[in-house]
């Protein structure tokens, strides 16, 4: 006899929900660890070769109180049109000898890009659906020529970081309650 297996109510497991935005957090988390651990694989190209001379010379004419002349007169021509943050920053990390200057600057280069790809997860949620940003991500993380070229592209890698957070701002105003819009979510427009 079967008794008592008709009132037996089976267990369902618990359904687990990720986010979107979870997934797209654990993405970056290990791409900076892959990142960070293989920086100093790279070579040293062209543009690295004139940014490091141009780096501790910008943060000289900031820190001298705009009299360090020297990177508007001893680097490559128009260099300094780029805008030199990134350069400093790089330059201002390398001063702490933490490792190689080499591999400071691919270290740094790296999380400056990463942290505009970053900017992808908001834009693609937000003009996209949930699941883009994470997409995104991965595509451009795939992609060779884009994943080697933040390590050693340093005027095109904080370009790339600054446009990624100037569109998710431009985009994020067209779009009232999103993250950077400046308004509170059905705030009508002027």
């Amino acid at each position: 006899m079967t008794a008592g297996f008709d009132t037996i109510a089976l267990a369902r497991p618990a359904r687990v929900f990720v986010d979107a935005a979870t997934i797209g957090g654990a993405i970056l988390a290990v791409a900076l660890v892959i990142g960070i651990t293989t920086a100093r694989h790279y070579g040293m190209t062209v543009d690295e070769f004139n940014t490091d001379d141009y780096g501790p010379k910008a943060l000289a004419w900031y820190t001298s109180g705009f009299t360090d002349r020297a990177h508007f007169e001893t680097v490559e021509f128009s260099l300094w049109y780029y805008g030199p943050w990134a350069q400093i920053l790089i330059a201002f990390i390398q001063s702490f000898g933490l490792a190689d200057p080499l591999t400071v600057r691919h270290a740094v280069t790296f999380v400056i890009g990463l942290a505009g790809l970053a900017a992808l997860l908001p834009l693609a949620r937000l003009t996209v659906g949930r699941w883009a940003g994470p997409v995104a991500l991965v595509l451009c993380l795939i992609t060779g020529n884009l994943y080697g070229s933040l390590f050693f592209t340093p005027i095109d890698v904080p370009f790339l970081a600054a446009m990624c957070w100037a569109t998710l701002a431009i985009a994020s105003r067209r779009h009232p309650g999103a993250p950077l819009s400046g308004r509170r979510h059905g705030a009508r427009r002027a």
